[in-house]
């Protein structure tokens, strides 16, 4: 007997994420977790670049290793970065503004 079901669409990461940024009453979250994920982004920028710790720069070489695998295969799916890639360069950059803040303002 053959099956009459329609086959089910596979909800990606932009579809678990979406929800996030479309209701407004989950905005402090996203911003939590930004906030969170730039500042430890920053630590580990400025802790490799401005200490020059190996450590440091190793884990910011893998950060970003990971970011630039993930945001290709996004691109290479579906031809555009798509939410998750949009996500990954806005952490990266907010995450470089507060390294260059914290450097400025003598935080580091």
């Amino acid at each position: 007997m053959p099956d009459d079901r329609e086959p089910e669409e596979e909800a990606g990461i932009d579809d678990w994420l979406a929800p996030l940024f479309m209701d407004s009453s989950l905005w402090p979250v996203v911003i939590v977790v930004a906030g969170c994920l730039s500042t430890l982004g920053a630590a580990v920028g400025v802790t490799a670049f401005y200490s020059r710790n190996p450590m440091a720069a190793a884990a910011l070489l893998l950060l970003g290793w990971i970011s630039f695998d993930v945001c290709r295969r996004r691109r290479r799916d579906g031809g555009q970065l798509g939410l998750l890639g949009w996500i990954i360069v806005a952490l990266w950059g907010l995450s470089a503004a507060i390294g260059g803040l914290a450097i400025h303002f003598g935080l580091a």
